[in-house]
């Protein structure tokens, strides 16, 4: 019984190695990548939309306000 058990245990922990192997590789490789790819675009090339960590990968998009009452920013 007890071989049963660590076989399973150890496929369990096989999945989850290459779970995070795979969370690991898409957020830290693949996604930057796109965003690379998207920024240089020419179309969007002069417009900001967001904002850039030191080393240049993009982060936060850019938040903005309206000012006015109810009637001044429904009607804008």
């Amino acid at each position: 019984m007890g071989g049963r058990a660590s076989r399973r245990a150890r496929r369990w922990l096989a999945v989850f190695a290459a779970t995070a192997l795979v969370c690991v590789a898409f957020a830290y490789l693949l996604l930057p990548a796109a965003w690379r790819h998207y920024e240089h675009q020419q179309g969007l090339a002069l417009v900001p939309m967001l904002t850039e960590t030191a080393q240049g990968i993009a982060g936060d998009p850019l938040n903005g306000g309206l000012g006015g009452d109810r009637a001044e920013v429904r009607a804008s």
